[in-house]
């Protein structure tokens, strides 16, 4: 499946999305905390989401484009480059996928969800979130979501998606934030 993926763009987007999600060490804040203070953690996206039980499914898709030693995603996520990653709890992929293995989902369509879970850069939640209003957030696959005030996530199939117990989750190489369901790139059909 990750043959299909041929573009240096896809490497590094697959890359970056892996590094991001499984490279970091977790550092349990509530919700709207206004500072993550401390030294980013020891491990990489990827170390941490490959060892937190709750990003199981999440890793699970991401191994779906090739193993951890031959993985872009993966190479991506345990770089030195910064990342934040919206990650998705169990029960968020389970819901999405429908009971379905990851890997039986159109390549292009996974990839295109992966990468709108990742946004360059390390922000805690209180540089993603803003009491005074909405914020729209660039992520790597292109797209925005929008971060509400009301500590929320506004993807493009239009859905509120709110935060886990898993917030400002440090990493070598960036931040994970849990969140309770798969943020769609797919705006809804009209």
């Amino acid at each position: 499946m990750y043959n299909t993926f041929t573009s240096s763009k896809l490497v590094l987007i697959s890359a970056m999305v892996a590094a991001t999600l499984l490279s970091t060490t977790p550092v349990f804040a509530g919700k709207g905390q206004e500072k993550a203070p401390g030294k980013p953690g020891d491990d990489t996206i990827v170390g941490l989401a490959i060892g937190t039980d709750d990003f199981s499914a999440l890793v699970e898709a991401i191994l779906c484009f090739g193993p951890v030693d031959d993985n872009a995603v993966v190479d991506l996520l345990s770089g030195n480059r910064p990342f934040t990653v919206f990650a998705p709890n169990n029960d968020a992929f389970d819901t999405f996928l429908n009971g379905a293995d990851p890997c039986s989902v159109d390549s292009s369509l996974l990839f295109a969800v992966l990468t709108y879970h990742v946004t360059p850069g390390r922000r805690y939640a209180n540089s993603v979130f803003d009491v005074d209003g909405p914020k729209m957030i660039e992520m790597f696959s292109g797209d925005s979501i929008i971060a509400n005030s009301d500590f929320t996530i506004t993807d493009l199939a239009e859905q509120k998606v709110t935060l886990g117990d898993l917030i400002n989750v440090k990493a070598s190489n960036g931040v994970i934030h849990e969140i309770n369901a798969v943020l769609d790139p797919r705006p809804p059909e009209q």
